[in-house]
């Protein structure tokens, strides 16, 4: 029989769940990946913001590669003029992932009462930073693209699409994508909490 410590992280293990409609037209994906993400978050030992933009980049990834098949993987890189300079995740259909981020935040700290949405913690960065200067969410990735390479069976070279990415938002990068380089019209919502310690507790 299983311990209870073992079916609490049963229950608590990531997950996916793709649906497709009957006739074709409509398919979706719906993932919990805070296990996966807090790993990346702890062994690269980064703060709340950071850790936000990676956890979305590595979570927008997944989303992609769940559509793929086998070892096919999603490489999903954002390079920008921002404070955040660079994000890579890599990700596998089978669940497996990886990324790091680059950026000079060092004298930005956020108080754990902002921790309950991912809007507050964008506001507070405009009108609250006591370190480096913030006017506008615009210029925490600010102007750069979003590559998005696709590794599959039976091709020598990766698939490549690329967009702008003009503001913070993660998730209007993948939306371009898929409009623009796939021609899919698509729609997505990801959301990272954060404990008292600025730890992610859910994503």
């Amino acid at each position: 029989m299983m311990s209870e410590e073992v079916k609490q992280q049963f229950r608590e293990r990531d997950r996916s769940t793709r649906v497709l409609a009957k006739n074709g037209l409509f398919r979706a994906v719906v993932l919990t990946n805070k296990n996966s993400v807090l790993t990346a978050q702890l062994r690269h030992n980064l703060p709340l913001v950071p850790a936000y933009y990676l956890a979305n980049s590595i979570s927008a990834a997944t989303l992609i590669s769940m559509f793929l098949k086998g070892e096919e993987r999603i490489i999903f890189d954002i390079n920008s003029n921002g404070i955040i300079h660079k994000i890579y995740a890599e990700t596998l259909h089978l669940g497996e992932c990886r990324g790091y981020i680059n950026y000079s935040l060092d004298n930005i700290h956020l108080p754990s009462a902002l921790n309950t949405n991912n809007s507050s913690i964008i506001n507070y960065l405009c009108k609250n930073n006591s370190g480096t200067e913030i006017n506008s969410i615009d210029e925490i990735l600010g102007e750069g693209t979003l590559q998005v390479n696709r590794i599959l069976y039976n091709h020598t070279e990766p698939i490549t699409g690329i967009v702008p990415i003009n503001n913070s938002d993660i998730l209007t990068g993948v939306v371009d994508y898929y409009l623009l380089s796939e021609q899919i019209q698509s729609t997505a919502m990801m959301e990272v909490l954060f404990d008292e310690n600025e730890k992610i507790k859910c994503s």
